[in-house]
Order: C-alpha cells, then sequence, then structure tokens
C-alpha cells in the first residue's frame, strides 16, 4: 500500500465569462509503475466509487497479469 496526499491544482479559466477555480488532484508516479505494468504512454481505465479509485490499465495496454 502506498500513501498520498490529494493536493489541490489551480484551473484556467475555459472561457474569458468562466472563473478560475482549483481541484483536488493526486499525483501518482515511481519506477514501481514501470513494474507493475504502467509503461509511459500506456492508456489507464479509472473505475470511480464513493471513497475509491482503482487505477488499472485499459484493455490490450500490455500483458501484466496476462498468461
Amino acid at each position: 500500500m502506498r500513501k498520498l496526499t490529494v493536493s489541490r491544482a489551480f484551473q484556467y479559466r475555459s472561457s474569458p465569462l468562466s472563473k478560475d477555480r482549483e481541484a483536488p488532484f493526486i499525483r501518482v508516479q515511481g519506477k514501481w509503475l514501470e513494474t507493475l505494468g504502467f509503461t509511459a504512454g500506456s492508456k489507464v481505465e479509472i473505475v470511480e466509487k464513493p471513497g475509491e479509485l482503482t487505477i488499472r490499465l485499459a484493455e490490450g495496454e500490455g500483458s501484466y497479469g496476462k498468461s
């Protein structure tokens, strides 16, 4: 298990009439991702549930865990 901190990122306006705002973000990085099959350029899927995020390789991305 890894513990990370949810930070805030500034989001710029998408149009002159909208307001600037902040949004939460989580940075996930490290060589351990590569060990798990998450190489640079890989596509991922994020499954959302209240209080939980699951990140997995998108279908057809790599062969980690496949026989």
